[in-house]
């Protein structure tokens, strides 16, 4: 999921849609990845904090995959 989501997010970048890929990756760490650290490290204690990066790295994926797939096949092209 890691190297999907950036892979995915470098060719948008690439095809000149920068804004799109920061608010995914924006909202995935700040919206899920951060509150599902805090969530973890309350309910289960300090060891379970290390799956909130998956939680937001899988968010991130999706939707950056979703503006690719949705939007991204209107960007200009040279």
């Amino acid at each position: 999921m890691f190297t999907l989501m950036f892979i995915t997010m470098g060719v948008l970048r690439g095809a000149g849609a920068v804004m799109p890929p920061f608010i995914s990756k924006l909202l995935a760490m700040w919206v899920v990845q951060v509150p599902a650290a805090i969530l973890y490290s309350m309910r289960e204690g300090i060891t379970r904090v290390f799956w909130a990066m998956p939680s937001g790295l899988v968010i991130g994926c999706i939707l950056t995959l979703l503006y690719h797939l949705r939007l991204g096949s209107r960007l200009k092209r040279e």
